[in-house]
């Protein structure tokens, strides 16, 4: 009988907090004085207030004092239902497992029947007895996982009851088994984890030697790690691999939340981060993308978008399709038109441009990358993002690093890309002059202090040509994209002089230096600084260029206004390395600029700082408009999506 079916055949039946009231039966009860409840082992307890018998009571329900117990038995405890398995600690008790994981734990009466409990029975391993003679002993969390490794010729233990119940003198009998290494293999979850250091604690101090092993997330134990295509030697692998337990591991492993030990986690590809959209977003990172106003940040975030929505390539390469949110203050209907002329899946982009301080607002961006999961977070712009925010100070560090490092923790947790948008400042370096805008983003460090990875937009050679020049914790070689009919297309790498813009680390150095000289015009003279942020030769690499320019130098194919005490301090070809920079050239596909007379160079508006000219032509505008879509876009790009067309007259 169970609750259910007692209560039926009571009157006046009531919940009172884990239990339940009722008018007892055995006397004339008016007002509810019997409880009912149910015990941790399954028994139904009754109890009158007015001091009626159980007995008493059994019999006006007409039922036995058996049926308030989950099975009859001689001591009124044994259940009637048949166990699944038995494990029997040599004989001293057993422990009988249910359907529906329900254990019991039974002692022999001495005359063949049974006591249903464990009281006075001193704590024992399970099959202690087979343990002597093995210097290394398994302790697993339950009698089900001893059993399928012992299956596996392994040595292996645990305690009844499961996590929790281990003691000392478990330990203990461990020691006494003559047993060296016990190799702890907790379930995967957090009462596991602490089982597994009480009983490493206790093994520890009893002199032997501890391993703790960390399953595979996919395992939430050792029956079902062994459960699929593992075997045997996976968790012999996996055994090896355990680190030594002792006191001071298991202090310095008690990290707070967001803190790891790096041995713990699985480090990042030689390639870098998981790639969302090539060039742009990865997964579980913040990127920065700035450019001056009007070269096209917002066209190539469309394309982007577009592509993470469908899945499709972006640049050549895979994206990973997903969920979009898009913070911007832009009409949605002017984005929703633009997206969809890029073949966007729509209905996986949430956009909006009201966002919330508190985190817990369901307005602020926390909450909505929590219930959407995207792939992809676009802010857009910086700028406004901060206004949304209140931030007022975009110079200082303060609240503006504060929300930025909010922004960094976002993504970390759920893995999402976040893409920031921003403007160069208005006033540029004398190396921005020269067609190098990386790091020209205005306001304050603290911006791209919080960026993984730093990418500078700027205008190229031809009209819808653009350099997308990426520096940040990891290696990204630069890539040069020209938005014609059919989208955005990689283009070889004008600057590195290479046939794929993929194959940058195998081009010689000498031979990238060539093919940057060969496109300056010969009076431009870069310097060295122009040279090593043009071949984006940074760190490691500026030793290795110095080499490469001391090495041409030497062979006669440069010159350095230095050595021929020209005006300036640059490097050109010379006469003798020229010709061989053009044989180069010709075989990359490269064209040297041609000569262009200096009021000329100033009427286009090409860069110029310092007296040094490189002959890139900027694009002039134009008072047509066009529509939005790949095809029509051949010839503009378009940064805001105000329908500005953008081409060389």
């Amino acid at each position: 009988m169970d609750v259910k079916a007692l209560l039926s055949l009571l009157e006046t039946v009531k919940q009172s907090g884990n239990g339940w009231t009722a008018r007892c039966p055995a006397h004339d009860d008016r007002k509810p004085s019997l409880s009912v409840g149910v015990g941790t082992d399954g028994r139904i307890l009754v109890h009158c207030h007015a001091g009626c018998e159980i007995e008493a009571i059994c019999r006006e329900l007409e039922i036995e004092q058996r049926d308030l117990f989950p099975a009859t038995t001689d001591h009124g405890h044994s259940p009637r239902q048949e166990p699944s398995v038995v494990y029997d600690y040599d004989n001293l008790f057993q422990v009988l497992r249910y359907p529906g994981k329900k254990f019991l734990q039974r002692r022999p009466d001495g005359n063949d029947g049974w006591i249903w409990d464990t009281q006075g029975v001193k704590p024992r391993l399970y099959h202690l007895n087979d343990l002597a003679g093995h210097k290394q002993v398994i302790v697993a969390e339950g009698e089900k996982d001893v059993d399928r490794l012992r299956q596996l010729d392994l040595a292996a233990t645990c305690n009844s009851g499961g996590a929790g119940k281990w003691q000392v003198a478990h330990a203990e009998q461990l020691r006494g088994a003559k047993v060296q290494r016990v190799v702890v293999i907790p379930d995967g979850d957090d009462a596991g984890r602490k089982h597994a250091l009480t009983v490493a604690r206790t093994c520890a101090a009893a002199g032997l030697t501890v391993n703790i092993v960390n399953l595979p997330d996919d395992a939430k134990d050792v029956s079902e790690f062994l459960g699929g295509s593992r075997d045997r030697a996976a968790l012999i692998k996996c055994i090896d691999a355990a680190a030594v337990y002792s006191p001071e591991t298991e202090a310095a492993g008690e990290l707070p939340d967001g803190w790891v030990f790096l041995s713990d986690v699985e480090a990042t590809a030689e390639l870098g981060p998981p790639v969302v959209a090539r060039g742009l977003a990865w997964a579980g990172r913040v990127s920065l993308l700035h450019s001056r106003e009007k070269v096209g940040k917002s066209t190539i975030t469309t394309a982007m978008t577009a592509a993470v929505t469908r899945g499709k390539s972006f640049l050549e390469q895979p994206t990973r399709q997903g969920p979009v949110v898009w913070f911007s203050e832009e009409h949605p209907a002017d984005v929703r038109k633009r997206l969809e002329q890029w073949g966007a899946d729509c209905s996986c982009v949430a956009f909006g441009g009201r966002l919330d301080k508190s985190p817990e607002s369901p307005a602020s961006l926390k909450s909505l990358v929590t219930q959407i999961k995207p792939v992809l977070v676009i802010v857009d712009t910086l700028t406004k993002w901060a206004g949304a925010l209140g931030i007022r100070d975009l110079h200082g560090a303060g609240e503006l690093g504060q929300r930025l490092a909010e922004l960094v923790t976002l993504a970390r947790e759920s893995d999402a890309a976040i893409l920031i948008l921003h403007h160069n400042r208005k006033n540029p370096s004398a190396s921005a002059e020269t067609g190098d805008t990386w790091g020209e983003y205005r306001d304050s460090t603290a911006i791209g202090a919080a960026a993984d990875m730093i990418v500078s937009l700027s205008s190229w050679s031809e009209p819808q040509t653009r350099r997308l020049t990426l520096k940040g914790r990891w290696s990204e070689p630069p890539l040069t994209v020209t938005l014609g009919a059919n989208g955005y297309a990689l283009q070889p790498d004008i600057a590195d002089g290479t046939e794929s813009a993929t194959t940058t680390a195998t081009r010689p150095l000498e031979d990238r230096v060539r093919l940057h000289l060969l496109r300056c015009e010969p009076d431009a003279r870069p310097s060295r600084t122009d040279i090593r942020r043009a071949l984006n030769c940074e760190g490691r690499r500026y030793p290795q260029l110095m080499e490469a320019l001391d090495t041409l130098l030497d062979k006669g194919e440069i010159d350095h206004a230095k050595r021929t005490k020209r005006r300036g301090e640059g490097y050109a070809l010379t006469e003798t390395g020229r010709p061989i920079a053009e044989a180069l050239g010709s075989r990359c596909s490269v064209v040297p600029t041609p000569g262009v007379k200096e009021e000329h160079i100033a009427e286009a508006g090409s860069c110029s700082a310092n007296g040094n000219r490189c002959g890139t032509s900027p694009e002039h505008v134009s008072d047509q408009s066009s529509p939005a879509g790949p095809e029509q876009l051949a010839e503009r790009i378009d940064d805001d999506g105000d329908n500005d067309e953008y081409r060389v007259d």
